[in-house]
């Protein structure tokens, strides 16, 4: 993490790129990655174990996961290279919603994936007593949502045409993790 800090903020002069988006980059990334985005969601996520808790907060937990640093990533990009407001809204919108849709996706591995695939060893977050979104909401339901999510997010790019395909193909690929 702290390498990205350093890359970020290296005095190298970098073509195309002012130091004041050199520093709104690095403030979001930064953002992104502490208290109100994936450290805070991890502790919100440890302090959620064990305990029956509402919608609301486990979308608060994942939306600060994994959401702020999908976010942060599409927008540093978005920043760096001159965004218009409408287009930093545009990636913001998809990061939040393809970000919420990995995690849904990442809960549904937990339980129907492999070890292959999930990277780790499966039902963990139900042996940790987890708040997930299959817990909550069901199988079924969670799919959809995580679906929801995704399309969500491919219409949030459409203000790019044809230049978001990677992106597009980028969403589906995360929601086609569930198959």
């Amino acid at each position: 993490l702290t390498l990205a800090f350093q890359i970020m903020t290296d005095p190298t002069p970098r073509q195309g790129c002012s130091a004041q988006a050199i520093l709104s980059a690095t403030y979001e990334l930064a953002y992104a990655a502490g208290t109100f985005g994936m450290v805070g969601g991890q502790v919100l996520d440890m302090q959620a174990e064990k305990r029956q808790i509402q919608p609301e907060e486990l979308d608060a937990i994942h939306s600060r996961k994994t959401g702020k640093l999908l976010t942060a990533a599409v927008r540093v990009g978005a920043i760096l290279s001159g965004a218009a407001p409408a287009e930093l809204e545009a990636v913001s919108m998809y990061g939040a919603k393809v970000g919420l849709a990995f995690q849904i996706v990442d809960d549904l591995l937990d339980i129907e994936g492999s070890l292959e695939t999930l990277g780790k060893s499966l039902h963990s977050d139900e042996a940790r007593q987890k708040a997930t979104y299959p817990a909550l909401h069901g199988i079924e339901r969670s799919r959809m949502m995580a679906q929801q999510l995704v399309d969500e997010a491919k219409r949030a790019l459409d203000v790019f045409g044809e230049r978001a395909s990677y992106f597009v193909r980028l969403a589906d690929y995360m929601y086609a993790r569930t198959h």
